[in-house]
């Protein structure tokens, strides 16, 4: 950036287009909450249940359950405890859910602008901020009670970390970075796959000494902030449950005969287990026996099935990036909305895949840091391929993607000729 005149003119311009992208982003995401509040925080509710549920039990004084006296640790806590703090603030209401996560959303958005103009400049910082500011589908989550708007936040702010600090990776650093992951884990344990993928590429980059290093302070950073709740499952289950219980619920969820029937007809997987077809968890079993149970019946399907189980896997990962929305859409307000979201999810979402590859593509020899991200995608859709897969598992990734496409989108600008 040039600190004459143009370059001070250029300045103030970039500032001004941030503030106002944020400024849409925010009033967008309370339109659509407002608009969708019937269904927002009702006995209909769609999203979470679950997440739900227990953030109204902190609030109760109940702890971390779904029914007083029951410990819980299906899921991770951080969602939840998130709910809770904005209902004690705001009411158990649509603001309270529409305000929390817009803000947060902001929050990802300016960290998604220092990211890019870290690697590719202001002005491509400017146009990545607006595409994933005003991305529909982002639009929509910040309005639901799902965990994708907080957990994209811990997913972009170590991102943020690694790509401004990578080259003087302190102890502090890599505490921080750790840190940062680790919270994110006890909001959605795929963080993990994101914890992967940053070690190797710390070691590729930093070299093996340095790397390793680094990687090790990073896993103790993450250990030290998932340590609490490890040792309260230990005190109340009895069990040794890192981060939550549904690991291997869902990976039998995602891989038996069942499922690539579910996801090629659009339905929602977590119906599967209505189906009589599917054999279901024998009762009173304890949690290690329940990981075993489930294990087998897994291992039985790929070894009697294994063109079968083949073809399911590559399937989870051509529907994990698809252009469509898996599972299918369904009703959500008063009238059929489904057709219209189909289309401008799909609308929305090949401009930014497409401008994403070439991003990555342009910048793949010139900066060392895009190729932290396409290890990132690498282990992040693997993880999903071997578990189960959805649209909104994949959409934390998007903001990601829009680092990419606004550098490509600016570099067609300046190649056409438009300043």
């Amino acid at each position: 950036m040039r600190f004459d005149k143009a370059g001070l003119t250029e300045l103030i311009c970039s500032r001004w287009s941030v503030c106002l992208i944020l400024l849409l982003s925010f009033s967008l995401r309370i339109a659509v909450a407002g608009y969708s509040n019937q269904d927002a925080i009702s006995s209909s509710l769609r999203g979470d249940a679950l997440h739900d549920l227990a953030a109204q039990n902190i609030l109760l004084g109940n702890g971390f359950t779904l029914k007083a006296g029951i410990p819980y640790s299906f899921n991770p806590p951080g969602y939840a405890f998130f709910l809770a703090c904005a209902y004690a603030l705001f009411g158990r209401n649509w603001l309270a859910l529409g305000f929390s996560q817009t803000s947060i959303t902001l929050l990802t958005l300016v960290l998604v602008y220092l990211t890019t103009r870290r690697m590719f400049g202001s002005k491509a910082a400017v146009m990545s901020i607006a595409i994933a500011g005003l991305y529909p589908y982002t639009v929509y989550h910040a309005s639901r009670v799902m965990d994708t708007t907080l957990f994209t936040l811990f997913l972009v702010a170590a991102t943020c970390v690694l790509v401004n600090f990578w080259k003087q990776m302190t102890w502090k650093i890599c505490i921080l970075l750790g840190f940062i992951l680790g919270t994110g884990c006890l909001v959605r344990s795929t963080m993990v796959a994101v914890m992967l993928a940053i070690v190797l590429w710390l070691v590729l980059t930093l070299g093996r000494t340095r790397g390793i290093v680094a990687s090790a302070l990073c896993v103790t950073g993450a250990v030290l902030a998932i340590m609490p709740w490890t040792i309260r499952n230990l005190y109340v289950e009895s069990a040794f449950i890192p981060i939550d219980s549904k690991g291997m619920t869902n990976i039998y969820m995602g891989n038996n005969p069942l499922t690539l029937q579910y996801m090629e007809q659009g339905l929602s997987l977590d119906t599967i287990w209505g189906d009589d077809r599917l054999p279901k968890e024998p009762p009173g079993l304890t949690q290690e026996k329940r990981v075993r149970w489930y294990f087998h019946r897994i291992a039985t399907f790929a070894q009697q099935e294994p063109n079968a189980f083949l073809k399911l896997l590559w399937s989870k990962a051509i529907y994990l990036w698809s252009p469509r929305i898996n599972p299918a859409s369904t009703q959500t307000f008063a009238f059929d909305f489904a057709p219209i979201r189909d289309v401008i999810y799909t609308g929305s979402y090949i401009p930014l895949i497409g401008f994403g590859i070439v991003g990555i593509v342009l910048s793949i020899r010139s900066r060392q840091e895009t190729l932290l991200f396409l290890v990132l995608f690498f282990t992040y859709t693997l993880v999903n391929v071997l578990v189960w897969t959805s649209t909104r598992l994949r959409i934390p990734l998007d903001s990601l993607i829009a680092v990419f496409s606004g550098y490509a989108l600016w570099r067609t600008c300046r190649f056409l000729g438009w300043r």
